[in-house]
């Protein structure tokens, strides 16, 4: 849904851009820089049982995570915290941190980053987990991607 008139914008369940992500998760892009001014980014992860991301840095933004259904078991900055729904974690610039689908249920977590992460990174990884092929996208595609993006 673009935004109204008076520049409000209102998505229904499931509405947003949907955008895969190499380690078999799917984000719906809500709203972001263009409609925030580049203060902030909001999506929607849902990601399969035993789903998990790559140990990251971001150097210019602050994630943030809701836990909706499921269970997330969090690193962050060599730390361990289990995420049930109700969870909120908020990780500073600058700290290592991943994730991991716990337990048989997918999980879904509301993500937000200030300053707004940027849409073509994700429009990046899809493109990348779209074109790879069974062994999963070049590792060193997703590095590059990720540093032209400020995360490594």
């Amino acid at each position: 849904m673009s935004p109204t008139d008076d520049g409000a914008i209102v998505l229904g369940p499931g509405e947003g851009t949907e955008h895969l992500s190499p380690v078999g998760d799917t984000l719906v892009w809500k709203v972001g820089e263009e409609a925030t001014g580049g203060a902030y980014s909001l999506h929607e992860r849902a990601a399969p049982p035993g789903t998990r991301s790559v140990p990251h840095v971001h150097h210019e933004l602050v994630e943030a995570f809701y836990v909706l259904e499921g269970a997330f078991d969090f690193t962050i900055g060599g730390r361990a915290v289990s995420g049930a729904p109700g969870t909120f974690v908020l990780v500073p610039r600058g700290v290592a941190h991943g994730w991991t689908v716990h337990g048989d249920a997918p999980a879904r977590a509301l993500v937000l980053f200030t300053p707004s992460a940027r849409r073509a990174f994700f429009e990046g990884l899809a493109d990348l987990a779209r074109d790879a092929g069974p062994e999963g996208p070049d590792p060193q595609r997703v590095l590059e991607l990720s540093r032209e993006h400020g995360w490594t």
